[in-house]
């Protein structure tokens, strides 16, 4: 197995998906971009859906480290704990709109294909070791349930937007509210 060739499929696929106008790109837009041939495409990875099931979760594994920012779990004087909470939901937040393709390519797929590591487990694991050390919570079924509940409330706000706006008279494309929707959550889970 060639890993620079398996690179190049993911890249392209990853480049593709942010890219393209609408929809996810068929395999022989992949084969082309990756310069590969469909039959190394699916030697690699089988068909379509798990290419970019795998691009898609490897791009969002590379990248999202960034957004658990040291210094939000740095203990820090100045701000509280849920101050440093909020922060890193706002870095949640702001990472889905930045990359809004793969991010809603990635829950989709995950509800699509739900299985143990994929990216809504990730999150999951993230965020609820980000909890505990923050807020310093112990592991309870409640905080298990309040972190699951966030991440859904993150996924349906990102995924339907204009039902947000009703509901809640916030939108994620204005910074602004995202500060204020990721101040509710924080709040939400610090309690």
């Amino acid at each position: 197995m060639n890993s620079d060739q398996k690179t190049r499929i993911i890249e392209s696929t990853i480049q593709l998906i942010e890219n393209k106008p609408s929809g996810e790109p068929s395999i022989r837009e992949i084969a082309s971009a990756a310069g590969a041939s469909l039959g190394l495409i699916n030697y690699y990875f089988g068909s379509r859906e798990r290419l970019i099931r795998e691009a898609v979760r490897a791009h969002i594994n590379k990248n999202v480290i960034s957004v658990y920012s040291p210094e939000a779990l740095r203990p820090n004087k100045k701000m509280t704990p849920v101050e440093r909470l909020k922060r890193v939901i706002v870095g949640i937040l702001d990472y889905l709109m930045e990359h809004r393709k793969l991010s809603r390519a990635s829950i989709l797929n995950d509800l699509t294909y739900p299985e143990s590591g994929d990216n809504a487990d990730l999150s999951w694991t993230g965020l609820k070791d980000i909890l505990v050390r923050i807020l310093d919570h112990e592991n309870s079924e409640k905080e298990n349930i309040a972190v699951w509940s966030v991440i859904g409330s993150i996924h349906e706000a990102f995924l339907r937007p204009d039902l947000f706006f009703v509901r809640c008279g916030l939108s994620l494309e204005n910074e602004k509210d995202r500060l204020t929707f990721a101040t509710y959550l924080a709040e939400i889970l610090g309690d």
